[in-house]
């Protein structure tokens, strides 16, 4: 326990002013995390980390990551030829695996992009994803510990139960939403609704996603970067799928205020 508080005081000191403050220190912040993830993402696939391979996921995650809506579909294109070739041509790699690094890529390159839609919105936006996934992550644990009784998913988590998910859910939601309210003035009253009291759920949903790969490739962590934590996914799994619900509701009101979705 001392060592996973000391752990997370640090990540917390390192990730924080980069997230606050936004502009380069984001974006080396941003850097890392794709060239982090996709270690582990290779290591947890291959059990080792193959630096041809490794080059060319990191060339192809940035490109879809910083590209434009045009380029991201030129982007697509090329991973998905070059990566069912590779299945072909080369029997040391399965259209399993190759489909999962093609999926994780584009998870890597869809958080990235919200991100920098977060701060086209205002630096709070993220301090609000964070609270709203790790509140989250907070009431869970201890409604868990204290009333949890009945096993959420005890094929892929079993250590979870659904009294944890109500309370994180709970905490999440109406801490999402308060600190929305009092500090987030960029939102509608009803993109604050959506995204505070579903986001809770999708965060959680991110850690069930995560831990099924862990459980498929029979592993118990991505990595081993942060001591008592395992690796960079094993931490921002949750947020990842915030950051994806962010930008689907975005997208959605904005189709919808420019009468493309009735």
């Amino acid at each position: 326990m001392k060592q996973r508080l000391i752990t997370a005081l640090l990540i917390i000191a390192c990730v924080l002013p980069p997230l606050i403050l936004g502009g380069i220190a984001l974006e080396i912040l941003i850097l890392a995390f794709v060239g982090l993830a996709l270690a582990e993402t290779i290591q947890v696939c291959f059990k080792r980390v193959s630096l041809s391979l490794y080059a060319l996921c990191l060339i192809l995650a940035l490109g879809l990551s910083y590209a434009d809506q045009s380029s991201f579909l030129i982007w697509l294109g090329v991973m998905i030829l070059i990566f069912f070739s590779i299945s072909v041509f080369n029997e040391h790699y399965s259209i399993e695996n190759c489909a999962y690094l093609m999926v994780m890529m584009l998870i890597m390159a869809m958080t990235v992009q919200a991100i920098h839609l977060v701060y086209t919105i205002g630096n709070h936006v993220m301090l609000y994803l964070v609270i709203a996934t790790y509140m989250t992550d907070t009431g869970a644990y201890f409604a868990g510990r204290a009333i949890g009784k009945h096993k959420l998913n005890e094929r892929i988590s079993p250590k979870k139960t659904i009294e944890g998910a109500i309370g994180g859910y709970i905490l999440g939601a109406a801490s999402a939403f308060v600190f929305g309210k009092c500090f987030v003035q960029e939102f509608s009253a009803l993109f604050l609704v959506l995204v505070s009291f579903t986001a809770p759920a999708v965060g959680q949903l991110g850690d069930l996603a995560f831990s099924a790969i862990k459980r498929h490739f029979s592993v118990k962590d991505f990595g081993s970067i942060f001591p008592g934590h395992g690796g960079v996914l094993d931490r921002i799994d949750s947020l990842i799928f915030n950051l994806l619900i962010f930008l689907v509701w975005s997208m959605v009101i904005q189709l919808y205020l420019q009468g493309v979705m009735i």
